[in-house]
Formats: structure tokens, C-alpha cells, sequence
């Protein structure tokens, strides 16, 4: 993992606020944003907001559920009849309608 090695927060159960306070205290003692990318193993816009902002930015949360397009035509699905979903239908090669080739 990432800064593992070097004594970074990756692995080592140390949470986003530590990290930010770590990166500031550091920053404050004169190391360049370029130092501490390597000591802590994180990225440069990380670095960056850490030394923007006291607290991290809270976790984005996902879009609610929504319903599927197909939910109208679930029942007509569903009644299809069986020979159209087989295995025999899936492995066979297509052949046209009005082709004769055997």
C-alpha cells in the first residue's frame, strides 16, 4: 500500500482528521507539499485541501435507487414462452428466417 513504509496513514488505522492534522503540523515545521505526498503516501490535491481546510469534506453519498426501465415489461417477459430462453437457443448458431443453408 501506499505510504505504508514511510510511516503514511495508509494502512495504519490513522483517520482522514489525523491525516489532515498531521500534513498541517508538518507543513508548519517547513516541510515542502512535494515531502509530505511521499511521507504520507497521498496525492497532491490531498495535501492541498488538508492545508485548505481544518476538517476533510464529508463523504459523498450515492444516488438514491431508482426503478429499472425494463419494470413496465417485466410480466411480458416473464410470460415469454420457454423455448425462446432455453440453452439450445443460446448455443445455436442464427440462422435467417429464409435461408435455406443447413
Amino acid at each position: 500500500m501506499r505510504g505504508e513504509r514511510d510511516g503514511g496513514c495508509a494502512g495504519s488505522g490513522q483517520s482522514q482528521v489525523e491525516l489532515y492534522a498531521a500534513l498541517r503540523r508538518d507543513s508548519r515545521d517547513g516541510m515542502s507539499n512535494r515531502a509530505l505526498e511521499c511521507k504520507y503516501g497521498v496525492t497532491w490535491s490531498t495535501v492541498n485541501k488538508a492545508l485548505t481546510s481544518a476538517w476533510p469534506q464529508p463523504r459523498m453519498t450515492t444516488a438514491s435507487a431508482r426503478p429499472s426501465k425494463l419494470d413496465p415489461f417485466t410480466l411480458l417477459i416473464d410470460e415469454s414462452p420457454a423455448h425462446c430462453s432455453g440453452r439450445d437457443q443460446e448455443t445455436a448458431p442464427y440462422r435467417h428466417p429464409g435461408s435455406t443453408a443447413v
